[in-house]
Protein backbone atom coordinates (compact mmCIF):
# COMPACT_ATOMS: atom_id res chain seq x y z
CA UNK A 1 0.00 0.00 0.00
CA UNK A 2 1.10 3.34 -1.09
CA UNK A 3 1.65 6.40 1.66
CA UNK A 4 -2.19 7.58 0.76
CA UNK A 5 -3.75 4.48 0.91
CA UNK A 6 -2.15 4.11 4.73
CA UNK A 7 -3.10 7.44 5.57
CA UNK A 8 -6.65 7.00 4.17
CA UNK A 9 -7.09 3.81 5.58
CA UNK A 10 -6.20 4.94 9.22
CA UNK A 11 -8.12 8.42 9.10
CA UNK A 12 -11.31 6.12 7.63
CA UNK A 13 -11.23 3.27 10.49
CA UNK A 14 -10.21 6.23 13.30
CA UNK A 15 -12.96 8.72 11.89
CA UNK A 16 -15.41 5.84 11.85
CA UNK A 17 -14.57 5.10 15.86
CA UNK A 18 -14.08 7.84 16.71
CA UNK A 19 -17.74 9.10 15.86
CA UNK A 20 -19.31 5.27 17.12
CA UNK A 21 -17.54 5.60 20.43
CA UNK A 22 -17.71 9.75 21.38
CA UNK A 23 -20.25 10.97 18.91
CA UNK A 24 -17.52 13.85 17.26
CA UNK A 25 -14.99 13.22 14.52
CA UNK A 26 -10.99 13.28 15.18
CA UNK A 27 -9.72 16.66 16.95
CA UNK A 28 -6.79 18.78 15.33
CA UNK A 29 -3.99 16.58 17.55
CA UNK A 30 -5.83 13.21 17.04
CA UNK A 31 -5.45 13.86 13.40
CA UNK A 32 -1.66 14.67 13.68
CA UNK A 33 -1.07 11.25 15.55
CA UNK A 34 -3.03 9.30 12.61
CA UNK A 35 -0.91 11.00 9.96
CA UNK A 36 2.41 10.25 11.52
CA UNK A 37 1.41 6.57 12.62
CA UNK A 38 0.09 5.31 9.36
CA UNK A 39 3.10 6.72 7.85
CA UNK A 40 5.38 5.59 10.02
CA UNK A 41 6.50 2.58 8.45
CA UNK A 42 7.15 4.10 4.68
CA UNK A 43 9.39 6.97 6.35
CA UNK A 44 11.74 4.16 7.68
CA UNK A 45 11.32 1.08 5.13
CA UNK A 46 11.35 3.13 1.97
CA UNK A 47 14.58 5.38 2.11
CA UNK A 48 16.41 2.38 3.54
CA UNK A 49 15.54 0.17 1.11
CA UNK A 50 15.39 2.57 -2.20
CA UNK A 51 18.04 5.22 -1.50
CA UNK A 52 20.47 3.23 0.84
CA UNK A 53 19.73 -0.15 -0.20
CA UNK A 54 19.71 -1.56 3.24
CA UNK A 55 16.56 -3.41 3.32
CA UNK A 56 15.59 -5.97 0.93
CA UNK A 57 12.49 -4.00 -0.04
CA UNK A 58 10.10 -0.84 0.90
CA UNK A 59 8.17 -3.30 2.97
CA UNK A 60 10.19 -5.04 5.39
CA UNK A 61 11.72 -3.75 8.89
CA UNK A 62 9.27 -1.15 10.07
CA UNK A 63 6.42 -3.11 8.41
CA UNK A 64 6.76 -5.98 10.86
CA UNK A 65 5.06 -6.97 14.07
CA UNK A 66 8.56 -6.13 16.25
CA UNK A 67 8.22 -2.13 14.84
CA UNK A 68 4.75 -2.14 15.39
CA UNK A 69 5.06 -3.65 19.10
CA UNK A 70 7.44 -1.27 19.93
CA UNK A 71 5.68 1.99 18.31
CA UNK A 72 2.16 0.70 20.30
CA UNK A 73 3.95 0.49 23.50
CA UNK A 74 5.56 3.83 22.77
CA UNK A 75 2.67 5.23 22.16
CA UNK A 76 0.97 3.88 25.19
CA UNK A 77 3.15 5.04 27.45
CA UNK A 78 3.21 8.51 26.12
CA UNK A 79 -1.03 8.32 26.72
CA UNK A 80 -0.07 7.33 30.38
CA UNK A 81 2.70 9.57 30.25
CA UNK A 82 0.31 13.09 29.43
CA UNK A 83 -2.74 11.22 31.88
CA UNK A 84 -5.23 10.19 28.93
CA UNK A 85 -8.39 8.91 29.25
CA UNK A 86 -8.17 6.89 26.06
CA UNK A 87 -6.19 4.14 25.23
CA UNK A 88 -5.60 2.60 22.16
CA UNK A 89 -6.23 -0.99 23.03
CA UNK A 90 -5.57 -3.09 19.62
CA UNK A 91 -7.82 -5.56 19.11
CA UNK A 92 -7.76 -8.76 16.71
CA UNK A 93 -4.48 -9.98 14.78
CA UNK A 94 -1.58 -8.40 12.86
CA UNK A 95 -2.18 -10.05 9.12
CA UNK A 96 0.90 -11.30 7.53
CA UNK A 97 2.39 -9.23 5.22
CA UNK A 98 2.49 -11.27 1.56
CA UNK A 99 4.69 -10.13 -1.37
CA UNK A 100 3.40 -8.85 -4.36
CA UNK A 101 4.66 -10.78 -7.58
CA UNK A 102 5.69 -9.49 -10.45
CA UNK A 103 3.39 -10.26 -12.93
CA UNK A 104 0.25 -8.50 -11.41
CA UNK A 105 -0.58 -5.24 -12.94
CA UNK A 106 -0.42 -2.62 -10.00
CA UNK A 107 -2.97 -0.23 -11.71
CA UNK A 108 -5.96 -1.88 -10.36
CA UNK A 109 -4.09 -1.29 -6.82
CA UNK A 110 -2.56 1.76 -7.53
CA UNK A 111 -6.15 3.34 -8.38
CA UNK A 112 -8.03 1.85 -5.66
CA UNK A 113 -5.29 3.36 -3.22
CA UNK A 114 -5.90 6.83 -5.17
CA UNK A 115 -9.48 6.46 -4.56
CA UNK A 116 -9.73 5.09 -1.31
CA UNK A 117 -7.74 8.72 -0.66
CA UNK A 118 -9.86 10.32 -2.51
CA UNK A 119 -12.55 9.19 -0.03
CA UNK A 120 -10.63 10.05 2.63
CA UNK A 121 -10.24 13.81 1.47
CA UNK A 122 -13.99 14.07 1.20
CA UNK A 123 -14.97 12.65 4.84
CA UNK A 124 -11.39 14.92 6.38
CA UNK A 125 -12.94 18.34 4.74
CA UNK A 126 -16.65 17.23 5.91
CA UNK A 127 -14.81 16.70 9.43
CA UNK A 128 -13.55 20.41 9.50
CA UNK A 129 -9.56 19.51 7.80
CA UNK A 130 -8.47 19.06 11.31
CA UNK A 131 -4.94 19.19 12.22
CA UNK A 132 -2.67 21.33 10.03
CA UNK A 133 -4.29 24.39 12.05
CA UNK A 134 -2.68 22.90 15.28
CA UNK A 135 0.75 22.86 13.47
CA UNK A 136 0.36 26.41 12.03
CA UNK A 137 -0.48 27.51 15.23
CA UNK A 138 1.87 25.42 17.36
CA UNK A 139 4.99 27.10 14.95
CA UNK A 140 3.13 30.69 15.14
CA UNK A 141 1.22 30.91 11.67
CA UNK A 142 -1.99 32.86 12.14
CA UNK A 143 -4.92 31.39 10.29
CA UNK A 144 -4.33 34.13 7.68
CA UNK A 145 -0.66 32.88 6.85
CA UNK A 146 1.11 35.67 8.94
CA UNK A 147 3.27 35.25 11.70
CA UNK A 148 1.52 35.84 14.99
CA UNK A 149 3.87 38.70 16.94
Amino acid sequence: MWPWGHLAVGYLLYAASSRRQRARPPDGAETILIAFGTQFPDLGDKPLAWTVSVLPNGRSLAHSAFVAAAVIGGVRWLCRRADARRRVRPRGRLAPVRRRGRERDPAPYFLSGIALAAVALVVWLRDGAPGPGLVLDRVGVGRAGEADR
